[in-house]
């Protein structure tokens, strides 16, 4: 349904949503940081590489609400969004990997540097006009899969057992990503903004619900089994 009214009205629908997402995310870092600051500065210290795997992703989570908004009243803004899309899977992929392999520091480490640096090319290369954003997405999506399988292959005692949180993530973004692009509520009738907004719904709604269980396993104290952590349960 081509109606530029219903178009507009699912546009503006966006800006109070992104607006509560942006909020959510800046609460959850602050609230975070007010946890951890009062501590002394031994256990600070010591909690501080579980506090920046979670506040990198939520920081990355309020950059994508927050350029959302703006580029719906500035077009201009339209690569700073794109942008924070792939740095948010980025950063959801190297938090996932940083619990799920917390006691396993070689695999850590090396999925981690991964991730960033092949992310930081893709940004690269996005950024230069190289490779689309629809192509960079997919590259991106493909690898932040490639440690969650390894995990059912070869698990190791993990902070909290992440990865099936980490697969429904994906696959809601995937899912999300793939109705927008091939429009299916616009061919059902739907208004033309309707699969975008489904997709950004997705996004920020998937990120919620990953956050809650990054806290949780920064908040946990317990080490949990190679068959707990292993497999998607």
């Amino acid at each position: 349904m081509n109606d530029p009214r219903a178009s507009s009205l699912c546009d503006n629908l966006l800006i109070p949503f992104h607006g509560f997402g942006l909020a959510y995310f800046g609460f959850t870092a602050l609230s975070l940081i007010l946890n951890v600051a009062p501590l002394p500065p031994l256990e600070a210290q010591k909690s501080l590489p579980d506090t920046l795997a979670v506040l990198s992703f939520l920081i990355s989570a309020m950059a994508f609400s927050y350029f959302c908004l703006r580029h719906r009243f500035a077009p201009q803004y339209r690569v700073a969004q794109q942008t924070t899309v792939i740095t948010l899977i980025a950063a959801s992929t190297a938090s996932f990997v940083f619990f799920q392999y917390r006691f396993d520091t070689p695999t850590r480490c090396f999925y981690t540097a991964a991730v960033w640096l092949t992310h930081g090319s893709y940004i690269s290369s996005f950024l230069k006009g190289e490779t689309s954003f629809i192509s960079t997405c997919l590259q991106c999506g493909l690898l932040a899969l490639v440690p969650a399988v390894y995990a059912t292959f070869r698990a190791s005692s993990c902070q909290l057992p992440l990865t099936y949180n980490f697969a429904i993530y994906a696959a809601s973004n995937a899912i999300g990503g793939l109705i927008y692009l091939i429009r299916l509520p616009e061919k059902f009738g739907a208004p033309v903004s309707s699969s975008k907004a489904i997709m950004h719904i997705s996004v920020v709604g998937a990120a919620m619900v990953l956050s809650e269980r990054l806290l949780a396993a920064h908040n946990s104290s317990t080490v949990f089994s190679i068959e707990e952590c292993k497999g998607l349960k």
